[in-house]
């Protein structure tokens, strides 16, 4: 998603009383649009103090990225941008396919901030010219004290699902330059409505349906519409027919694994959301490898390996020592990934990042995977044979519940550290 920047980082800690340094980045907002140059086909940067001609004062400290602070240009008409650079709007850098992420997320953070400054100038309560907090990300009336904070719009984000028939809801908007994107049932939260409920209104204004089992996802910011938007998966309740909201949905489905190509770029929890559950519901398909995953096991660690390159490395090195005690007697060769879950899924984390899950067996245990964004891939799946795992009920697995067995610990360790001496 667009906050996934790592290991760069936005930290958003307001400043008040830091100054412009020669190297710092500059945003020149009007409305949606950002002051950007283009660099070659899929890049683009943005402005630098050294390059503009506002005096420091002008300019207001948003947040930094890693140690180089980004700061507010005066409104875009009474301040220009440095020859070279134009005004464009967020979503044709984003349709565009430009980035690096790192700048996109400053540019949608920043456009987020440029329309609360621009829309609290002046205080909603006695019309007196509004001023900075010195310690606070805020903007102050000096008259009457009214204090005003960055204002939040929480959403939801839904991925409607039927069980049963092993297919989620797709929808494309009514109208505008989305319209022709894949996404999901979103809306916002109202006043003195909870969050769940929000889900059960949405879906039913948007496709007449009605929801049960709602559970949460993750969350996001959304800077260019001042969202923080929340995810949730639920399932349908009763009659699965779509009756959609011709106003605001030009499209709304039924949709399985292998009808859902996800959208354009990996920026949205929308499409996460979608391609994760695509990923967990695949059917497996013949190729080289036979693990669950491996068509879409294409993340890439700090060496450039992909989850089918540490398997390919793994193979030599799984071996009795390092399969669980209870299943020691019958580990072979010939089944290498016997007893090797947890120790392998979380070696995978250590390189590719996101969570491990784990599948319920039924005897109280569980059988554990890898998920990094909408990436799903299980090292070890070979061990069941013809045995299908049910992946969509996966629960989240503690690295740190999972080490309090010493001699699981120990297995990993033996394991990275075999790794390491390839």
């Amino acid at each position: 998603m667009i906050q996934d920047i790592a290991p760069r980082r936005l930290a958003n800690e307001y400043h008040g009383n830091a100054t412009p340094q020669q190297d710092d980045l500059v945003l020149f907002v009007r409305g949606q649009e950002v002051a950007v140059r283009r660099v070659g086909a899929k890049e683009f940067c943005l402005p630098r103090v050294g390059e503009c001609e506002q005096a420091d004062a002008q300019l207001t400290y948003l947040f930094s990225l890693d140690n180089h602070a980004c700061w507010l240009a005066p409104e875009c008409g009474t301040a220009v941008p440095p020859a070279g650079y134009e005004l464009v709007h967020n979503r044709a850098l984003r349709m565009e396919h430009r980035g690096p992420r790192e700048l996109m997320y400053v540019v949608y953070t920043a456009v987020h901030l440029a329309d609360w400054y621009a829309k609290n100038r002046y205080c909603g309560a006695c019309g007196s010219a509004m001023e900075h907090h010195p310690a606070m990300r805020a903007m102050r009336c000096p008259s009457c004290e009214n204090t005003v904070f960055p204002r939040l719009n929480p959403a939801v984000i839904v991925c409607v699902c039927d069980p049963e028939r092993n297919k989620i809801v797709l929808t494309r908007y009514a109208a505008g330059r989305y319209a022709p994107i894949d996404a999901l049932v979103a809306g916002f939260v109202e006043i003195g409505e909870t969050v769940e409920d929000c889900v059960r209104r949405e879906v039913r204004e948007e496709l007449g349906l009605e929801v049960k089992n709602i559970r949460y996802y993750k969350s996001q910011p959304w800077g260019v519409a001042g969202d923080i938007l929340s995810g949730y998966w639920c399932d349908v309740d009763g009659d699965p027919t779509i009756h959609r909201d011709a106003s605001e949905l030009g499209r709304a489905v039924w949709a399985g694994p292998n009808q859902i190509p996800g959208q354009p770029d990996d920026l949205s929890l929308t499409n996460e959301m979608m391609c994760l559950w695509r990923n967990l519901h695949q059917t497996p398909q013949a190729g080289k490898y036979s693990f669950y995953g491996w068509q879409s096991a294409d993340v890439l660690d700090a060496q450039g390996r992909t989850p089918r390159d540490l398997y390919d490395q793994l193979l030599g090195l799984w071996c009795a020592k390092t399969c669980a005690p209870r299943m020691r007697d019958s580990w072979s060769e010939q089944n290498p990934t016997l007893g090797q879950c947890s120790i392998t899924a979380f070696l995978a984390q250590d390189l590719f990042g996101g969570e491990v899950y784990g599948v319920p067996l039924g005897d109280g245990n569980y059988h554990c995977f890898n998920v990094v964004g909408y990436c799903v891939f299980d090292l070890t799946s070979e061990q069941f044979g013809n045995r299908a795992l049910d992946y969509g009920s996966a629960v989240l697995q503690s690295r740190e519940q999972h080490f309090q067995k010493t001699e699981k610990r120990e297995r990993y360790e033996l394991l990275r550290n075999m790794l390491k001496s390839q």
